[in-house]
């Protein structure tokens, strides 16, 4: 089944199915997003710089600048501090 057919049988239906079958969808764009947002997320914003975990690393910047990407978020904080002490 296509794309089009799939259309034109929920125009078929009555009102409380399609409002069902557009809940559900809705449902499912929202367990997608909130997937997408859980896989990049901020693990730190502050004067040192940020921290950010994508996927299974932590990549430490500054300013826009990549300090580094790092296994754990102690390693990423150690390597703002180091820059913080020593600016490269």
């Amino acid at each position: 089944m296509n794309t089009a057919q799939i259309k034109e049988e929920i125009r078929k239906l009555d009102r409380t199915d399609k409002s069902e079958i557009y809940r559900w969808i809705d449902e499912e764009a929202t367990c997608d997003i909130l997937f997408e947002l859980e896989k990049d997320w901020y693990a730190y914003q502050g004067p040192l710089g940020d921290v950010v975990h994508k996927g299974a690393y932590f990549f430490a910047s500054k300013d826009g600048f990549l300090i580094g990407s790092y296994e754990t978020f102690d390693d990423a904080i150690a390597a703002l501090i180091r820059e913080a002490e020593y600016p490269s």
